[in-house]
């Protein structure tokens, strides 16, 4: 208003202003005088209306504005609320929640040479799921992680999350529960050494820190142990010298166990499974192109004995001969080299892992068991002429397209069985070592967290199964397929 006012002072003077300069020249007469004016009136009318929609305009501001702040005000509220359902203690700066669910429709068909009658194919079909759920807990400023994660399982085997459809577990039950396992629980403390990143870390680790193939290692074990590791392998910013160390507990039998069931002190097991490995090398980042080469020893004490009692003989030759001390030990020299490029929009990525175990020596093999049990393998060709084991391969992403091949080729002495990977060997019907066989994958990104895929592996034993069934492990061809749909979140 007192703006409105001024105005109107400001417009009065410049009136009598014209009208006083009006009387100093001709004399104006009434009729023009009053035109003046009533041009003057309009012009302060129309000012008047300007001034008024001003003031509406500013009430109208001043309410949005009002309303914004109480719905401010509320929403802040609402999230100090929330916030106190979910808060990080005082040594905890992040917390991110990660997980998958994968449903899997699997398929083999096995082969055995002169199956007896009234013995199972080993052929078999079915649909599986598989959910993990994880958790990070970071301290930036100590440099801290602390992770935890939930898996499903048919049952406590560390080499499968998967559980199957319809398993009813010996109850006889219909759509029972699934059960979810303690997956891993571990600590890493992280921190710079001139530059490169180095850590520690203890208890059941959530990833292998080695770098592995399907060659030696499951991608579902979870190590549980101490180690170090110098650079990251892994990283896809990381260039540098690598190193990595640690020892893991693989099997507790140090409480009075005996080796083949035999009673006499000479065979008590008077010590823990533990493995051993040691790996060193380098990697390289170019303009369009990445080079790995690793370089690796792996050790498992006392293996010949306790990792064969741990296995109770089974004719499953995944193991080394228990019982008498034949000499035989799994010392494993390794090496892995991969490459990456792109190439006309194709990511390229060939690799090959070769392990040759040192410790496979004596008349006792894993291979050519020909239905014999477990201390009585056979005794040629012996150790010696299958410890070698090797795998090439090739995988290929263009856009949301992926592709993998791989051919593998396993000595039964070559590689601790239990630990390698299951589908390619025991999932499909075979042996885990004294195989062979192709593997390939396919796979496309339906969206950035969903994708399909599906893999088919060809395998075959190296020395062949037995002449009558036994057990799904005397077969001597397999195929596998596996038709999977994977969510990420």
């Amino acid at each position: 208003m007192e703006a409105r006012a001024k105005l109107v002072r400001r417009s009065l003077g410049v009136l009598l202003l014209g009208a006083a300069t009006a009387g100093a020249q001709e004399p104006v007469s009434q009729a023009d005088l009053m035109k003046v004016i009533e041009n003057q009136t309009a012009q302060l009318n129309a000012l008047s209306q300007r001034l008024q929609n001003l003031e509406t305009t500013q009430t109208q501001m001043k309410t949005v504005m009002k309303e914004t702040n109480e719905a401010v005000s509320d929403q802040n509220k609402k999230l100090e609320q929330s916030s106190s359902l979910l808060s990080l203690g005082k040594g905890i700066d992040n917390l991110k929640i990660t997980g998958d669910l994968r449903l899997r429709y699997e398929a083999r068909d096995v082969q055995v040479p002169n199956r007896a009658t009234g013995t199972a194919s080993g052929d078999r079909t079915r649909i599986r799921d598989r959910f993990r759920l994880n958790g990070v807990w970071t301290n930036k400023t100590e440099g801290w992680e602390v992770g935890a994660g939930l898996a499903t399982g048919n049952d406590r085997a560390g080499r499968s999350s998967n559980s199957d459809w319809g398993r009813q577990g010996g109850d006889n039950n219909v759509f029972d529960h699934q059960e979810i396992w303690l997956d891993n629980a571990y600590v890493k403390h992280k921190f710079d050494y001139e530059g490169t990143p180095v850590s520690l870390f203890g208890g059941q680790l959530a990833k292998n820190p080695n770098v592995s193939t399907i060659l030696t290692w499951d991608n579902d074990l979870r190590p549980t142990g101490v180690g170090a590791q110098y650079g990251d392998p892994y990283s896809k910013d990381y260039a540098g010298p690598i190193f990595t160390a640690g020892a893991y507990e693989v099997a507790y039998l140090s409480d009075g166990s005996t080796v083949n069931g035999k009673n006499d002190y000479s065979t008590k097991v008077d010590d823990n499974v533990w493995w051993f490995p040691v790996q060193g090398g380098y990697k390289y980042k170019g303009e369009n192109s990445d080079f790995l080469a690793i370089g690796g020893y792996q050790h498992l004490n006392g293996a010949y004995r306790n990792a064969a009692n741990w296995y109770k003989n089974s004719q499953v030759p995944n193991n080394a001969y228990g019982g008498a001390d034949t000499g035989y030990k799994y010392d494993i020299l390794e090496t892995y080299l991969e490459y990456k490029t792109t190439y006309a929009g194709f990511e390229l990525k060939p690799y090959t892992h070769v392990a040759y175990n040192m410790g496979a020596q004596g008349n006792k093999t894993q291979g050519g068991n020909k239905g014999k049990a477990a201390n009585n393998l056979s005794t040629d060709p012996g150790a010696s002429d299958n410890k070698l084991a090797w795998m090439l391969g090739m995988d290929v992403r263009r856009g949301k397209w992926t592709l993998g091949y791989g051919y593998a080729y396993i000595g039964a002495d070559a590689v601790f069985g239990p630990m390698r990977d299951s589908d390619f060997g025991e999932t499909a019907g075979l042996t885990d070592t004294d195989i062979q066989g192709h593997i390939i994958r396919l796979g496309y990104d339906i969206t950035k967290n969903c994708n399909v895929g599906g893999s088919l592996m060809m395998l075959q034993r190296n020395k062949g199964g037995t002449a009558t069934r036994a057990a799904n492990a005397e077969a001597d061809k397999a195929a596998l397929v596996q038709l999977d749909l994977n969510y990420k979140f």
